[in-house]
């Protein structure tokens, strides 16, 4: 789809789901790689305490959130609140500032990408 129709924004919610509980890695990591190089898909991180084990913490999704922004940039990630289905494995407030957390060790510029700049990009706010 992405290739057929170039100016079709995309976004990938939930980074596709990785199995992050069982700490799985392929074939997410390089069908990411791949969906990536096209400059029309993004990838929103969000809903990653849904998929991981009951005592989550932000460092278990940091391989992946690195993966994530390695491959499609910090100016096409991201973040999502997941309302209400957060709720499942925790509260808002816990998930969204683990989610800030992850993304810590990026630039401040990338986290400005990351936390408003793509979303208003991609959204046209």
């Amino acid at each position: 789809i992405a290739e057929k129709y170039p100016y079709l924004k995309i976004v990938i919610a939930h980074i596709s789901k990785p199995d992050i509980k069982n700490n799985g890695w392929e074939p997410w990591a390089s069908e990411m790689e791949l969906v990536a190089k096209y400059p029309n898909i993004y990838a929103k991180i969000s809903g990653l305490n849904t998929v991981s084990a009951p005592n989550w913490s932000y460092k278990d999704w940091l391989p992946y959130v690195t993966h994530i922004v390695s491959v499609f940039g910090s100016n096409r990630t991201m973040l999502g609140g997941d309302w209400p289905v957060i709720l499942l494995a925790n509260d808002y407030q816990t998930v969204w500032k683990a989610q800030k957390d992850v993304i810590s060790h990026f630039s401040p510029e990338q986290q400005e990408d990351i936390k408003y700049r793509t979303a208003t990009k991609f959204y046209s706010l």
